[in-house]
């Protein structure tokens, strides 16, 4: 009874500093090429429509840019910068993006099947309408981000730090959690059946009661009335 009662307390408990939203000029200029060079900026840009799979660039810094329907599935871009910029129903399956900077970015209504941000510092970042499915954020850092009706059935977040997350309305079935930082991280009203987590981890995690059934069950643990023989 005091889980549940600690757990409804909870339920309008501010968790997350506001986050800041990204700084998109409305007039910018269309770009036409088929390649991302590396070492390169791009600032205030539209990429619309364009056909970038398979781009391969590093060291690069996109500022202030709207990436509109584009394909990058394959990509791969590596220590850079996104910073102030918006991805618009953009296909990104299998694309890489590690050891990247994330700051004041969204996505919207993206296919990020396979996406993968292994060790990379994401900040005041919405993820929202996105298939994440088999994702891999491993190791990354992530600071005011929310994932909103998102699915990321067996996303990878080992050893993230996931602390302040919000996941709202999200599909998190079989996801991996392990040795993961979830202070302060909200589950509430998202599925999270057969996520992989370890007693550690899980500690300061913000979840509602059905949630902290599942999980009992997860861990192992029995629950059984006081006179029960088994």
């Amino acid at each position: 009874m005091k889980l549940v009662n600690f757990l409804a307390a909870m339920k309008n408990r501010k968790t997350n500093s506001p986050r800041t939203l990204p700084s998109i000029p409305s007039e910018i200029v269309a770009y036409d090429k088929a390649s991302l060079p590396s070492h390169e900026r791009y600032e205030e840009l539209l990429f619309s429509g364009l056909d970038l799979r398979k781009a391969a660039a590093g060291e690069i810094k996109i500022e202030m840019c709207r990436f509109k329907t584009c394909r990058l599935a394959e990509s791969k871009i590596g220590v850079s910068r996104i910073i102030d910029t918006r991805f618009e129903e953009c296909e990104m399956t299998n694309a890489s993006f590690d050891k990247t900077s994330f700051e004041r970015v969204e996505f919207l209504n993206c296919r990020m099947t396979g996406f993968k941000s292994i060790d990379c510092i994401i900040t005041d970042v919405l993820f929202k309408g996105c298939h994440l499915m088999l994702s891999q954020f491993r190791m990354a850092k992530f600071k005011n981000v929310v994932f909103e009706d998102c699915v990321l059935d067996e996303a990878d977040f080992y050893q993230a730090d996931l602390t302040g997350t919000l996941f709202s309305g999200c599909v998190l079935n079989a996801a991996q959690f392990q040795g993961t930082k979830l202070m302060k991280t909200d589950f509430r009203a998202s599925k999270i059946e057969g996520i992989r987590v370890d007693p550690l981890s899980i500690k300061g995690a913000i979840i509602d009661p059905a949630q902290a059934i599942d999980l009992v069950h997860m861990l192992g643990v029995t629950i059984s009335p006081v006179n029960s023989e088994n």
